[in-house]
């Protein structure tokens, strides 16, 4: 009888445009060499069990990316089981952890940016742009996008984020599934190593709201247009550029975190609009032309600094993100996306549902639809004066019990007299505030609105300058609407059983 022994080969790796696959653990580090350097290694059983679906996985990207312009250099890849989380890219090599390998979207974008870096001549850094554009192709190349947290098991999505909304600190952007890949090392040591601040992750925090416009204003473009966008597309990046005027005003900072988010924005629309292809074919000019439009329906305007909101809950004090208030208000806004919901207090903002506030001071101006203002016992005047030219609708709630349980989602979902039946324990006067601004001078010496509605007498003379005639009580509402000429006060209720 014979006996046969077989050992185990080394391994190559016939992945496209990779020299070689390290895979560094705490004892030792294995390397996989492409096979054509016939560079002899120890037989790894890791790379063995794992190689067929990671060529798979790269040579899929790399197919992708050749098709439009061949990589120029041979890429290296390092795991790095000691570090599962660690994501970095020096020129040519990824260092990945074996925790983003495995989620989705990680390696794929590190491929893309990589070859993204070869095809374009700008000097400046552009790091958000360069994000975008990798989000933009890794979308073509699956057809959808997702990039996946293994840490919070959460998933990118397209198409929430409006502005100002997108617009994260810190501990907010750490949250998020849009986070870097460079960043989420940083993320999970962030009280230990503050490598990440407000100021740059105000800009990076941009990055889900150009790439769900990108998307969108790619897939507005008519198939075959789509299909000539994308064989100019490396052109399209290797002749873009910025004149000197615009790259100093690029690398200037400003210290206002709205207005640096604008300049962010508008540094890649120039970026955008810079190539000599906007003007010579159409496909190109149609989607800058949709990229200006779709950035207009998402909420940016012409001014830096200014915010608007469908509703604004403000709390003229201290206000807890674990009261009963401020929580019932984020179940709302998750349950109602297509809307801008905010709270503020004294010091900060909280743009819903995200719980990582903002400071009040990047904000010059903040416009809504809907105000809702808590008038608390310590309030003895309310100016109604500073609600003008913000707001078209106030709703002044009285007392701030930030505990207490109120049924904000009937105001949302269905108007203020929902709102009124379904908070009969609640004091209100809903004002329509361009209404009452025409009269605002002959009601200057109102300080007290709760004072003033308590006597019904339309006789009143405060009452006659807004021209009530009767005030129509509403019994399952439980609340008073007066007919006027002019409504300034829709609606009210001052007596509370």
């Amino acid at each position: 009888m014979g006996f046969f022994l077989y050992s185990a080969k080394p391994i190559c790796t016939d992945s496209i445009g990779v020299e070689k696959i390290d895979r560094v653990t705490f004892a030792e580090t294995e390397t996989l060499f492409r096979c054509s350097a016939r560079v002899t290694v120890k037989y790894s059983s890791y790379f063995a069990s794992v190689e067929p679906a990671l060529q798979q996985r790269i040579d899929g990207m790399m197919l992708f990316l050749n098709k439009y312009h061949p990589m120029k250099t041979r890429v290296q890849i390092s795991i790095d089981e000691t570090k599962p989380i660690f994501f970095k890219i020096t020129d040519n090599r990824i260092q990945i952890g074996s925790q983003l390998l495995h989620a989705k979207g990680h390696l794929e974008r590190g491929l893309i940016k990589i070859w993204l870096a070869e095809r374009t001549s700008l000097k400046i850094d552009i790091a958000l742009f360069s994000e975008v554009a990798a989000d933009f192709l890794w979308y073509v190349y699956q057809g959808e996008f997702e990039v996946e947290d293994p840490l919070r098991q959460v998933k990118t999505e397209l198409g929430r984020d409006r502005w100002p909304q997108v617009l994260k600190s810190t501990e907010g952007y750490c949250e998020s599934p849009w986070k870097l890949s460079e960043h989420f090392f940083n993320c999970e040591s962030i009280r230990a190593d503050r490598v990440l601040t407000d100021q740059n992750t105000f800009n990076l925090s941009i990055r889900p709201l150009m790439t769900s416009v990108w998307i969108k204003a790619y897939n507005e473009l008519a198939f075959q247009d789509r299909l000539s966008f994308m064989s100019y597309f490396a052109e399209y990046l290797r002749t873009q550029s910025l004149n000197s005027e615009k790259a100093i005003r690029s690398i200037l900072e400003d210290s206002h975190p709205l207005k640096q988010g604008m300049l962010s924005i508008k540094r890649m629309t120039d970026l955008l609009n810079s190539s000599p292809l906007v003007k010579e074919r159409k496909e190109f000019r149609e989607f800058y032309s949709r990229i200006t439009i779709n950035l207009q329906q998402s909420g940016v305007s012409d001014s830096f600094a200014e915010a608007y909101f469908d509703y604004l809950f403000e709390y003229p004090d201290e206000l807890s993100p674990d009261s009963v208030f401020f929580k019932n208000l984020v179940l709302i806004s998750q349950k109602n996306p297509q809307l801008q919901i905010a709270v503020k207090d004294l010091h900060q903002i909280w743009i819903l549902p995200t719980r990582a506030s903002l400071p009040l001071t990047i904000f010059d101006q903040i416009k809504n639809q809907q105000h809702v203002y808590f008038a608390c016992p310590t309030l003895k005047e309310i100016s109604m004066t500073q609600f003008f030219e913000h707001s078209e609708k106030l709703l002044l709630v009285k007392g701030c019990d930030q505990n207490s349980v109120m049924d904000f989602e009937s105001l949302i979902t269905k108007g203020v007299m929902d709102f009124s039946r379904r908070n009969k324990n609640l004091a209100f006067i809903q004002f329509h505030l361009p209404s009452f601004e025409m009269k605002a001078k002959e009601l200057a010496h109102v300080k007290n609105f709760f004072d003033l509605v308590k006597n019904r007498d339309v006789n009143q003379s405060e009452f006659q300058t807004l021209g009530w005639s009767q005030i129509q009580w509403f019994e399952e509402s439980q609340a008073y609407k007066p007919n006027a000429v002019v409504d300034a006060i829709e609606l009210f209720r001052i007596d509370i059983n």
